[in-house]
């Protein structure tokens, strides 16, 4: 089953999200579920799901894939950021940080690579 992520960038910082089960950092995705029509409505469920806030589904660009699984770009730009709203079931805590940051992170497996291709707009 595919997965479908997101990097959500807020000025010139993407949000990183670490996780309970492994305490690695990583971004909101998620896997369909019988009431999402396309990979825009997974990713719009997962962001609201994991933070709380609703998104606008033509704001996503699709920037990557990561083993045949897409991977979005959305820019938070218009959101009120501290209006989010954790998700404590999956995430202990939630970063904004600069792409170039991340990397002394324990990030999630294939992160690394996503954040590189993304610095350079690939």
């Amino acid at each position: 089953m595919r997965v479908i992520s997101c990097i959500y960038e807020f000025k010139g910082k993407i949000l990183l999200l670490k996780r309970i089960k492994d305490g690695k950092f990583g971004i909101i995705g998620g896997k369909s579920e019988n009431t999402d029509k396309d990979d825009l409505d997974v990713i719009v469920r997962e962001c609201c799901q994991e933070i709380g806030i609703n998104t606008q589904k033509e704001k996503y660009k699709k920037i990557d894939a990561w083993l045949g699984n897409p991977v979005y770009h959305y820019n938070l730009g218009d959101s009120d950021i501290s209006k989010i709203k954790l998700n404590l079931n999956e995430h202990s805590e939630y970063l904004f940080v600069l792409p170039n940051q991340a990397f002394k992170l324990d990030l999630s497996k294939g992160l690394n690579s996503i954040i590189k291709r993304y610095e350079k707009g690939e």
